[in-house]
């Protein structure tokens, strides 16, 4: 653990160094930025998972009751997995027959986690030209008002020695294959896999034979929904688990699209009480043409939109862990103050308390929506289009 974690952080500082040696090469420099960027990903990675097995744990990970669709389950599996798989050209096959209930009760972002934790391990260990199947199907039942969903993820990639089948699910294992090919991970990804299934009164098995393939089989209990859809409330929480620090690293098409989006007569609250966050919060935000103030703790955001007159803020980016208030204190103050304004003002929070409770919390604090930090350009333009008047 120590070792894969060493490693990247290795090449971001090494690489940093390169890339003040050589301020006046353009291209260096850029290079030096891009394998920066990679292995800050691959870093956060190790990070969230690490953060996610400690929850667990420790018994702090609660699932959530919200209703969803299965059919956007898979599609959001999907759009996670495919870059993954098309860059090894692999085949990715999906059976998914029609289903007696397609609306359920749930946690689907621990469910998502699941599955695309078992996909990424086969597309990882499967090489290239390689087919990975995965199918869905819906059992009879044994608990009243859920349904029982089976999915099977099986690939022909290198499967796993016998010996190491029955350490699969333990925490930090990996197998001697996967160290010697340098295969990047943790040996946590499995382990949270089956701590989240069992979490949801299911179970899951393993199937793998060496250098022929591997099979897993999940079976989960879900709700079933009471209402009819168009009543319920779609979930909010779809963020994938976040920790880190401001700035998701990206792509330069996606640094060229912010530069291009205009949002010129608005002006921001940005509750921010580190010095760096708040210099990128601000920068990416004025390159938008958007008016910027800050507020360094909970307090000095509550005294502002106190002290200002009725809509002088279109909204308020909330970060949740400052001094004097934290962010749900101060959402919650704002909220109570006797102005229609600051009533219906979008409160958004941005943060790196970013699980699945830390999301609902801001929700039920008075809060609108929940970006996450390392903040990705996308999820940040995707909140001003949505709560900007």
């Amino acid at each position: 653990m120590s070792h894969d974690i060493r490693t990247p952080m290795n090449a971001i500082m090494g690489m940093t160094s390169i890339a003040l040696l050589h301020l006046d090469d353009t291209r260096r420099v850029i290079d030096c930025l891009n394998k920066i960027q990679t292995s800050s990903q691959h870093l956060l990675a190790l990070i969230n998972e690490v953060l996610d097995m400690s929850k667990i744990e420790s018994g702090k990970i609660v699932l959530s009751e919200e209703p969803f669709h299965m059919s956007d389950i898979l599609e959001s599996i999907l759009s996670i997995t495919y870059p993954q798989t098309e860059a090894k050209k692999q085949h990715f096959n999906i059976d998914h027959p029609c289903l007696a209930h397609e609306d359920v009760v749930g946690d689907p972002l621990r469910l998502r986690q699941m599955l695309v934790n078992i996909i990424s391990n086969a597309a990882k260990f499967t090489p290239e030209g390689g087919t990975i199947s995965f199918r869905l199907t819906e059992k009879p039942s044994q608990i009243h008002g859920s349904a029982c969903y089976e999915f099977v993820i099986a690939d022909n990639g290198i499967g796993m020695e016998e010996e190491f089948i029955a350490h699969i699910f333990d925490p930090f294992t990996r197998s001697r294959k996967s160290v010697s090919q340098n295969i990047e991970g943790t040996g946590l990804g499995m382990s949270i896999a089956k701590n989240i299934t069992q979490m949801m009164n299911g179970t899951i098995h393993v199937e793998s034979h060496l250098n022929q393939g591997t099979t897993f089989t999940v079976e989960v209990y879900l709700k079933l929904q009471q209402k009819r859809s168009s009543d319920l409330k779609p979930s909010e929480n779809q963020h994938s688990t976040m920790a880190g620090a401001m700035l998701k690293p990206t792509n330069a098409q996606e640094l060229d699209h912010l530069i291009h989006v205009d949002y010129s007569g608005h002006r921001i609250l940005l509750a921010e009480d580190n010095d760096m966050n708040l210099e990128i919060g601000r920068e990416l935000l004025t390159n938008m043409g958007i008016q910027v103030e800050a507020a360094r703790d909970g307090q000095q955001a509550v005294d502002a939109v106190k002290n200002h007159p009725s809509h002088y803020y279109d909204l308020i980016f909330m970060d949740i862990q400052m001094p004097n208030k934290n962010g749900y204190e101060a959402a919650r103050e704002i909220r109570t103050i006797h102005r229609q304004d600051l009533k219906d003002i979008p409160i958004v929070a941005m943060s790196a308390d970013a699980f699945a409770d830390d999301i609902r919390r801001a929700l039920d604090a008075g809060m609108n929506d929940h970006v996450a930090k390392p903040v990705e350009p996308q999820k940040l333009i995707d909140a001003l289009k949505k709560w900007l008047r």
